[in-house]
Protein backbone atom coordinates (compact mmCIF):
# COMPACT_ATOMS: atom_id res chain seq x y z
CA UNK A 1 0.00 0.00 0.00
CA UNK A 2 1.11 3.71 -0.95
CA UNK A 3 0.01 6.72 1.39
CA UNK A 4 -0.22 10.56 0.52
CA UNK A 5 -1.44 13.86 1.08
CA UNK A 6 -4.07 14.40 -2.41
CA UNK A 7 -6.57 17.11 -3.04
CA UNK A 8 -9.64 14.10 -3.88
CA UNK A 9 -12.31 15.22 -0.87
CA UNK A 10 -12.12 19.14 -1.93
CA UNK A 11 -8.66 19.87 0.10
CA UNK A 12 -5.72 18.12 1.01
CA UNK A 13 -6.42 14.50 2.55
CA UNK A 14 -4.84 10.91 3.35
CA UNK A 15 -5.11 8.81 1.10
CA UNK A 16 -4.14 4.86 1.02
CA UNK A 17 -3.94 2.93 -2.33
CA UNK A 18 -2.50 -0.54 -3.59
CA UNK A 19 0.43 -0.13 -4.87
CA UNK A 20 -0.70 -3.44 -7.40
CA UNK A 21 2.72 -5.37 -7.43
CA UNK A 22 6.20 -4.79 -5.48
CA UNK A 23 8.95 -6.80 -5.39
CA UNK A 24 11.09 -6.52 -2.24
CA UNK A 25 13.97 -8.48 -0.86
CA UNK A 26 16.78 -7.69 1.30
CA UNK A 27 19.24 -8.97 4.11
CA UNK A 28 19.02 -7.62 7.87
CA UNK A 29 21.99 -8.49 10.53
CA UNK A 30 21.76 -7.48 13.98
CA UNK A 31 24.44 -7.94 16.92
CA UNK A 32 24.97 -7.63 20.51
CA UNK A 33 28.25 -7.99 21.94
CA UNK A 34 29.68 -7.44 26.11
CA UNK A 35 32.65 -5.62 25.40
CA UNK A 36 33.90 -6.55 28.95
CA UNK A 37 31.20 -6.74 32.03
CA UNK A 38 30.08 -2.90 31.38
CA UNK A 39 29.99 -2.26 27.85
CA UNK A 40 27.95 -3.12 25.03
CA UNK A 41 27.91 -2.88 21.31
CA UNK A 42 24.75 -3.50 19.45
CA UNK A 43 25.07 -2.72 15.26
CA UNK A 44 21.97 -3.50 12.90
CA UNK A 45 22.70 -3.37 9.31
CA UNK A 46 20.18 -3.22 6.39
CA UNK A 47 20.55 -3.79 2.45
CA UNK A 48 17.20 -3.35 0.54
CA UNK A 49 15.97 -4.02 -3.18
CA UNK A 50 12.00 -2.76 -3.59
CA UNK A 51 10.78 -1.69 -6.28
CA UNK A 52 7.43 -1.44 -7.85
CA UNK A 53 6.77 -4.33 -10.48
CA UNK A 54 3.62 -2.76 -11.78
CA UNK A 55 1.91 0.28 -10.15
CA UNK A 56 0.08 2.87 -12.55
CA UNK A 57 -2.30 5.20 -10.46
CA UNK A 58 -4.10 7.89 -12.65
CA UNK A 59 -1.94 7.40 -15.76
CA UNK A 60 1.53 7.80 -13.91
CA UNK A 61 3.81 4.90 -14.58
CA UNK A 62 6.13 4.29 -11.52
CA UNK A 63 6.79 0.73 -12.28
CA UNK A 64 10.45 -0.22 -12.05
CA UNK A 65 10.73 2.36 -9.56
CA UNK A 66 11.94 2.14 -6.14
CA UNK A 67 9.89 2.02 -3.74
CA UNK A 68 9.08 5.41 -1.65
CA UNK A 69 11.14 5.50 1.71
CA UNK A 70 12.92 2.66 0.60
CA UNK A 71 17.08 3.22 1.11
CA UNK A 72 19.60 0.44 -0.23
CA UNK A 73 21.21 0.46 3.14
CA UNK A 74 20.76 1.21 6.41
CA UNK A 75 22.30 0.83 9.74
CA UNK A 76 22.50 1.79 13.36
CA UNK A 77 25.70 1.40 15.64
CA UNK A 78 25.23 1.88 19.46
CA UNK A 79 27.92 2.04 22.47
CA UNK A 80 26.58 1.77 26.35
CA UNK A 81 28.87 1.59 29.20
CA UNK A 82 27.56 1.45 32.64
CA UNK A 83 29.35 3.36 35.33
CA UNK A 84 28.74 1.80 39.27
CA UNK A 85 28.48 4.42 40.98
CA UNK A 86 28.46 3.12 45.19
CA UNK A 87 24.82 1.76 44.64
CA UNK A 88 23.85 3.44 41.31
CA UNK A 89 24.88 3.30 37.91
CA UNK A 90 24.94 5.32 35.06
CA UNK A 91 24.53 4.29 31.93
CA UNK A 92 25.99 6.48 29.17
CA UNK A 93 25.02 5.50 25.18
CA UNK A 94 25.96 7.05 21.63
CA UNK A 95 24.27 5.95 19.00
CA UNK A 96 24.45 6.74 15.31
CA UNK A 97 21.88 5.97 12.40
CA UNK A 98 22.66 5.98 8.64
CA UNK A 99 20.28 6.08 6.21
CA UNK A 100 21.03 5.61 2.18
CA UNK A 101 19.15 7.98 0.19
CA UNK A 102 15.84 7.57 -0.99
CA UNK A 103 13.09 9.08 -3.15
CA UNK A 104 9.18 10.07 -2.01
CA UNK A 105 6.51 10.30 -4.73
CA UNK A 106 2.76 11.84 -5.44
CA UNK A 107 1.69 9.17 -7.11
CA UNK A 108 -0.76 11.29 -9.10
CA UNK A 109 1.84 13.60 -11.07
CA UNK A 110 5.04 12.67 -11.98
CA UNK A 111 7.16 14.07 -9.25
CA UNK A 112 9.87 12.63 -6.90
CA UNK A 113 11.17 14.48 -3.84
CA UNK A 114 14.68 13.29 -2.83
CA UNK A 115 16.13 12.75 0.64
CA UNK A 116 20.30 12.28 0.44
CA UNK A 117 21.86 9.78 2.40
CA UNK A 118 22.40 11.03 6.01
CA UNK A 119 23.63 10.40 10.08
CA UNK A 120 22.32 11.23 13.34
CA UNK A 121 23.77 10.79 16.65
CA UNK A 122 22.13 10.24 19.88
CA UNK A 123 23.83 10.83 23.73
CA UNK A 124 21.62 9.35 26.40
CA UNK A 125 22.73 9.50 29.53
CA UNK A 126 20.60 6.94 32.20
CA UNK A 127 20.75 7.64 36.02
CA UNK A 128 19.52 4.93 38.46
CA UNK A 129 19.62 3.37 41.59
CA UNK A 130 20.01 -0.27 42.04
CA UNK A 131 16.22 -0.38 43.36
CA UNK A 132 15.62 0.29 39.81
CA UNK A 133 12.01 1.61 41.38
CA UNK A 134 13.25 5.22 39.50
CA UNK A 135 15.51 6.98 36.78
CA UNK A 136 16.46 10.29 35.68
CA UNK A 137 17.48 10.34 31.56
CA UNK A 138 18.91 13.58 29.72
CA UNK A 139 19.08 13.09 26.01
CA UNK A 140 20.16 14.94 23.09
CA UNK A 141 18.94 13.25 19.91
CA UNK A 142 19.92 14.38 16.23
CA UNK A 143 23.13 15.98 17.21
CA UNK A 144 23.73 17.12 13.41
CA UNK A 145 20.63 18.88 13.44
CA UNK A 146 19.89 16.95 9.85
CA UNK A 147 16.67 17.81 8.45
CA UNK A 148 14.57 14.45 6.78
CA UNK A 149 12.03 14.32 4.63
CA UNK A 150 9.31 11.77 5.60
CA UNK A 151 6.53 12.88 3.11
CA UNK A 152 5.80 15.16 0.27
CA UNK A 153 2.90 16.07 -1.95
CA UNK A 154 2.20 18.69 -4.60
CA UNK A 155 -1.83 18.39 -3.80
CA UNK A 156 -3.66 21.61 -2.88
CA UNK A 157 -1.11 23.85 -1.80
CA UNK A 158 1.53 21.14 -1.54
CA UNK A 159 3.06 19.32 2.17
CA UNK A 160 5.90 18.23 3.21
CA UNK A 161 6.65 17.07 6.73
CA UNK A 162 10.24 16.38 8.32
CA UNK A 163 11.72 13.93 10.81
CA UNK A 164 12.14 16.34 14.34
CA UNK A 165 15.25 18.21 14.15
CA UNK A 166 17.61 18.37 17.13
CA UNK A 167 16.05 17.94 20.65
CA UNK A 168 17.14 17.79 23.87
CA UNK A 169 14.93 16.97 27.03
CA UNK A 170 15.35 15.40 30.78
CA UNK A 171 12.92 12.50 31.06
CA UNK A 172 11.87 10.89 35.23
CA UNK A 173 9.88 7.76 35.38
CA UNK A 174 9.14 5.39 37.79
CA UNK A 175 7.98 1.80 38.24
CA UNK A 176 4.62 0.80 39.84
CA UNK A 177 4.88 -2.10 41.76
Amino acid sequence: QVSQVANVCGGPCQVTQNAAKAKVQGVELESAVKLGRNTKLTANVNYLDAHYESYAPVGVNWSGFLLDRSPKYSGDFGLTHTFNLDGHALDVSINERVSGKYNIRDATVPVEFYQPSYNKTDLVATYKPDSDAWFVQAYLRNIENKLTLTTASTGFGGTANFQEPQAAGIRVGFKMK
